[in-house]
């Protein structure tokens, strides 16, 4: 081993894989997950085929009104997925602990809750700095229309957005597991803690690279602004020595920006229907990243979590492994 062991000691070093084999092989765990979200899919595209439900004159309408289907397989495949696999990983091919990739009990739900807590507030410090890159790139300001807040009461506008938290805090966990726990500290032990967190940053940018296909400049930003993301989320496991609380923090961002996002369009919608709203946000994301205010987006998150990146690198530190102790899942 030519680096610490991150969050408990490693029996096996000689069983990681090189930090930069073991960066590529968590975007082929990401990469094997999509593959198993489109074959899920087509499972479903088969079926309205063989039903007569699918109108293939005009497939890509079809596709659209398949928006919300397509996100929540999306998350019920492809994140349990990488979790998955990165157990499998830890546990069968390189016999360590799943205590050494940040799985421990002690004050688990502290933890989890003060990290949850960051995350809004990281969330809520993006809404504003995100208003200021928008200024400086000349960004209109999008107008809603009328705001009902009594619309968020709609026991179908409740539930979606009940099941989006729910998801998004399974997907942000399994990101986590994957990224700062087993990459972060298998890359970590083999090439030591920079290479570590460049190399768990990356994957974690390059998972998130299909947005090129919509616009090559804007998926090079996302990629950075990501691993941007990932770079402060490495440091702050580092500092924590677990990684239950980047869980909660990637969580609670994640539920901000996603749930707040839904609950605008509920109570500026006038009553529409759950499935014609969540189609026109999805156009409406895809259209969003071909203007100049993704571009502000991206500033604004690399700005960000570049800052905290090095307020918790400067002034954090690194907790050292305990002994040994039991596994998180018996």
């Amino acid at each position: 081993m030519i680096g610490p062991a991150l969050y408990a000691p490693i029996d096996r070093p000689q069983r990681l894989a090189p930090g930069w084999a073991s960066m590529l092989l968590g975007v082929g765990i990401a990469v094997a997950g999509l593959i198993l979200t489109a074959v899920a899919f087509g499972v479903m595209v088969g079926i309205d085929i063989a039903s007569g439900a699918a109108d293939l004159d005009n497939i890509e309408a079809y596709i659209q009104s398949k928006s919300l289907e397509l996100v929540v397989i999306q998350f019920l495949t492809l994140y349990p997925a990488l979790a998955l696999i990165a157990v499998f990983w830890t546990k069968v091919v390189e016999r360590r602990s799943l205590a050494s990739i940040g799985l421990k009990r002690p004050r688990a739900l502290a933890r989890y809750a003060r990290g949850a807590a960051g995350g809004v507030g990281l969330a809520v410090a993006l809404f504003g700095l995100g208003g200021v890159a928008a200024l400086a790139f000349g960004v209109d300001q999008e107008q809603f229309g009328d705001v009902d807040l009594a619309l968020l009461a709609r026991p179908d506008y409740v539930r979606v957005m009940l099941a989006a938290m729910v998801l998004v805090l399974v997907q942000s966990a399994c990101e986590e597991l994957t990224y700062r726990g087993w990459l972060l500290s298998s890359a970590t032990a083999k090439s030591g803690l920079l290479w570590g967190v460049i190399f768990s940053s990356a994957a974690f940018g390059l998972i998130h690279a299909d947005r090129a296909f919509i616009d090559p400049a804007v998926g090079a930003g996302v990629v950075l602004g990501t691993a941007t993301v990932g770079v402060a989320f490495a440091f702050w496991a580092r500092n924590e020595g677990a990684v239950v609380g980047v869980m909660g923090a990637h969580g609670g961002y994640n539920v901000t920006l996603i749930v707040g996002s839904l609950a605008a369009l509920f109570a500026t919608s006038d009553g529409a229907g759950v499935r014609d709203i969540i189609t026109e946000m999805q156009v409406g994301m895809v259209e969003e990243l071909k203007s100049p205010a993704a571009l502000a987006s991206i500033a604004a998150q690399i700005a960000l979590f570049g800052g905290f990146a090095w307020v918790l690198a400067r002034f954090g530190r690194a907790k050292p492994p305990p002994a040994p102790e039991p596994d998180v899942v018996a």
